[in-house]
């Protein structure tokens, strides 16, 4: 990956009254899970199109698309030794 890692970075777009969401990154390791993603069986996740750099074609970043459904914001849960017993 041609960016450091300071410079890696997720955006993620979406607009009130539109179902679809569109992700832009530059984060190797987001950019792994959301290829899984595109390639599951009946996955509504699609590649929408590659960023490369020009003089070396190395990919810098992807862009890609899924219903805004998909999309969730989720709060951190704390973890209490109680919940260790069986």
């Amino acid at each position: 990956m041609a960016l450091p890692v300071h410079e890696q970075e997720t955006n993620i777009i979406f607009m009130r009254n539109s179902d679809m969401a569109v992700i832009y990154t530059s984060d190797s390791t987001t950019m792994t899970k959301l290829d899984k993603k595109v390639k599951s069986v009946n996955s509504e996740w699609k590649l929408k199109e590659v960023h490369r750099l020009q003089d070396t074609e190395e990919i810098i970043g992807k862009t890609y698309t899924c219903p805004k459904s998909l999309i969730s914001f989720r709060t951190a849960r704390k973890h209490c030794s109680s919940q260790n017993a069986f």
